[in-house]
């Protein structure tokens, strides 16, 4: 049996976006890597930064792109 460390996280979908400890523990790294910014004057919201639009660009990600 796997140990708790080597077993992979759990992610949920949730009204189409990735959330779960998944999901948040990515987000925690896009903000530390600088690919996203949190709202001074609305601290629940969050911002792509330029360099987070053209990491995801080099991803293959469209940052403008809706989802369909």
């Amino acid at each position: 049996m796997a140990s708790k460390q080597s077993m992979p996280l759990k992610a949920k979908s949730c009204y189409d976006h990735l959330g779960g400890i998944l999901g948040g523990r990515i987000f925690g790294r896009l903000l530390e890597l600088g690919w996203f910014e949190q709202d001074k004057e609305h601290p629940r919201e969050y911002f792509i930064t330029q360099f987070g639009m053209e990491e995801l660009i080099k991803l293959g990600i469209d940052p403008f792109e809706r989802s369909k």
